[in-house]
């Protein structure tokens, strides 16, 4: 059971998870304390009686202790760098790992009861669709030399050993790929919005785990007050090949698209080719050489776990990407 008017530290809470677990909190009774970097946006948060700016820098753990003197009862920490390409920069190593490293010795200094540290299914070798990965699994996305994915495991490993030393209260909830609204990057919405207008859908061989991001934000907030610390928790739904997921987006899209099945030389060798392009005229590329040896494995996991001790919901997937597009249509993504 929940302790209502509980004083929650919430970083990213204007990211497309951190807002899910900020409205949800707020709907409860809780105190929800964003932390904002001080040059950062502020215009996405809708003001709430219970809702607090405070200004910090993750990077800067001095700016980190006048926010804990005021009584902070537990951390949900999404903020984090989830750029893909390049594959390696250093700020994502600053803010993933060094970041959230400040962030909970702070936490641990002012006895927090929990923290919440948000990282990402990745961190676990995925599975096939009659055998999916589990928190077992050994990490195996390293071989892609993508700092997003060896720092996200990098920082959930300091975390539970830090954990185990010193007591420290973390549970690490690990999402699949989220789909829903509020995707205002976009970022996994992205998958979407390509498919626009296009009468041939290139698919590729491989497939992902999709989950509702609001059901991601529910487990998080479940976490507060249950499963085990120290403990890891897929949380994800469906493993959907991308011949079905595909398909099934557009069809709530309202698009009529047959599918054109895509080779794997032929995915990585355009990825390559906009790879090389990229060095010259120093823009992101539709797809990356990185991004398509990704694309042609399969990401499928169980969350098993998650259900049993987190409560996470099972919204379908076709509910939380037709939940996505009329989003996306009312923000005018789809002009």
């Amino acid at each position: 059971m929940y302790t209502v008017g509980m004083v929650i530290l919430v970083t990213g809470a204007d990211g497309f998870l951190g807002g899910h677990i900020t409205s949800i909190l707020l709907d409860e009774g809780h105190t929800v304390r964003a932390l904002y970097h001080p040059e950062s946006s502020r215009t996405k948060l809708p003001p709430h009686k219970n809702l607090k700016i405070v200004e910090g820098n993750i990077l800067a753990p001095e700016s980190l202790l006048k926010i804990f003197k005021g009584s902070v009862d537990a951390v949900i920490h999404t903020a984090a760098s989830t750029r893909m390409y390049p594959r390696r920069h250093k700020s994502i190593w600053d803010i993933n790992f060094k970041g959230t490293k400040n962030l909970a010795e702070c936490a641990a200094e002012y006895n927090v009861n929990r923290f919440v540290s948000i990282g990402t299914a990745n961190s676990f070798g995925a599975g096939n669709l009659e055998n999916p990965g589990t928190e077992k699994n050994p990490y195996t996305d390293g071989k892609l030399g993508a700092d997003y994915m060896n720092s996200k495991r990098a920082i959930q490993d300091w975390l539970l050993e830090f954990s185990e030393k010193k007591g420290f209260p973390v549970i690490i909830i690990n999402p699949s790929f989220m789909i829903g609204p509020g995707d205002s990057k976009p970022g996994s919405g992205t998958m979407m919005l390509r498919l626009q207008g296009r009468r041939r859908l290139p698919i590729s061989k491989g497939g992902k785990n999709f989950v509702a991001v609001k059901d991601v934000a529910r487990a998080a907030v479940n976490a507060l007050t249950m499963g085990r610390i120290g403990e890891c928790y897929i949380c994800g739904n469906e493993n959907l090949p991308y011949s079905r997921a595909f398909p099934l987006f557009a069809e709530v899209m309202g698009m009529n698209t047959p599918s054109l099945k895509v080779l794997s030389p032929f995915i990585l060798a355009y990825g390559a080719g906009l790879s090389l392009i990229s060095l010259f005229t120093k823009k992101e590329p539709f797809i990356s050489l990185m991004m398509a040896r990704a694309s042609i494995h399969d990401y499928f996991y169980s969350p098993e776990k998650a259900r049993k001790e987190l409560d996470l919901p099972q919204t379908p997937v076709k509910t939380a990407a037709a939940e996505a597009f009329n989003w996306f249509q009312e923000n005018g993504y789809c002009d």
